[in-house]
């Protein structure tokens, strides 16, 4: 289940992050929220900010952050 978990977490990561850079050039703010969407998901990050801050950021909190940012985004971006 571990592994399913982490796959999950850099598929969509890295797409939220492709998509993020690639719209950059159309609308700024939808491609900045969609970056901050992928450092919540992508493990190196989220390693990194614990290991600055010790801050643990439980799995419901994380999906339900990326839900509210996704919908955040795709209302910026109509």
């Amino acid at each position: 289940m571990q592994t399913l978990y982490l796959t999950v977490n850099w598929f969509f990561g890295i797409a939220f992050w492709v998509w993020g850079v690639a719209g950059l050039r159309y609308d700024f703010l939808s491609s900045l929220i969609c970056i901050l969407i992928s450092a919540l998901l992508l493990p190196p990050v989220r390693i990194f900010i614990y290991n600055r801050t010790k801050l643990v950021i439980p799995s419901l909190v994380r999906f339900m952050a990326v839900v509210c940012l996704f919908s955040i985004s795709i209302v910026l971006s109509a």
